[in-house]
């Protein structure tokens, strides 16, 4: 007689198998399951605590501190961030608060930061206004000579009226901007100097045209000072030369207008000390 074969209980097998898979997949959806219940606990945790710290009186505001306001008060910029003393310093938004400053035209730059417990503290840089342009329309420009607001009675005195512009001669975005705009510019800066011959707040209005060049009329008595283009420093230190000039001749006690479009060639419409019927003698030369 031969050795019969044994034969494996295939029905077993296959039945063992599926049970320990199904027994792995269950596993799986506890081990799921449990995670999710772990997350939703935590979050029901940090949702508790959260707003008890936000409700806590250990974190309401007793202090407010607001630098770098100059021309905006500081009730002001802490009206505009919409925060006030008494409100829980956990439950402010400080990205929201910082758009909200930001909204404000005078603030160029805002941060807000929060000391705990009990302090919230503001930063803001304010907008530097140069000029105002005249578009038809009166816009306030920066330092950057970027516009920042419209103008309004009660922005600050003495700023220079630029007239003559476009609004195509501005800045754009990518920072490119006309040879008009660039000639202002330039005049105004140099304005800003501190031992400026014609210092900017003493600057009434600035003409464009734009073959021609510019025209500043300055002083308390506004003169007219024809700087054309280009070359500016080099003609304000002529003007310079010109008015110490006319201080030392005693016929003559101011000018009406300058023309400095050639610096080599200075043309001088002096006022006579008598100026009661005379007219003015145009001196050339200096």
């Amino acid at each position: 007689m031969g050795n019969k074969r044994v034969r494996r209980n295939h029905y077993r097998v296959s039945r063992q198998y599926r049970w320990e898979a199904r027994k792995r997949f269950l596993l799986v959806w506890v081990r799921i399951a449990a995670g999710i219940s772990a997350v939703a606990v935590m979050s029901g945790i940090f949702i508790f605590g959260y707003d008890l710290a936000t409700q806590c009186d250990y974190f309401r505001t007793r202090e407010i501190r607001v630098e770098g306001a100059r021309r905006l008060s500081v009730s002001e910029v802490i009206e505009k961030a919409g925060v006030h003393e008494g409100i829980n310093a956990l439950s402010v938004n400080l990205f929201k608060t910082q758009k909200q400053l930001l909204d404000h035209p005078w603030i160029a730059q805002a941060e807000i930061g929060l000391e705990l417990p009990s302090t919230i503290r503001i930063r803001i840089v304010e907008e530097e206004p140069l000029a105002v342009v005249d578009l038809g329309r009166r816009y306030v420009i920066n330092t950057k000579g970027e516009i920042f607001k419209r103008w309004e009675p009660s922005d600050p005195e003495r700023l220079p009226v630029v007239g003559g512009l476009e609004y195509s001669d501005l800045a754009v975005p990518d920072g490119t901007c006309s040879e008009s705009f660039r000639a202002v510019m330039k005049v105004l800066r140099l304005g800003s100097d501190a031992d400026a011959v014609v210092p900017v707040h003493m600057v009434k209005r600035i003409h464009v045209d734009h073959e021609m060049g510019l025209t500043v009329f300055a002083f308390d008595r506004p003169r007219m000072i024809k700087l054309g283009y280009e070359r500016y420093s080099e003609k304000y230190d002529r003007l310079r030369d010109v008015m110490t000039y006319l201080k030392e001749r005693p016929e003559v006690s101011d000018f009406e207008s300058i023309d400095l479009n050639d610096p080599g060639r200075i043309v001088i419409a002096p006022v006579p000390l008598d100026c009661s019927g005379k007219d003015g003698k145009e001196v050339k030369g200096a």
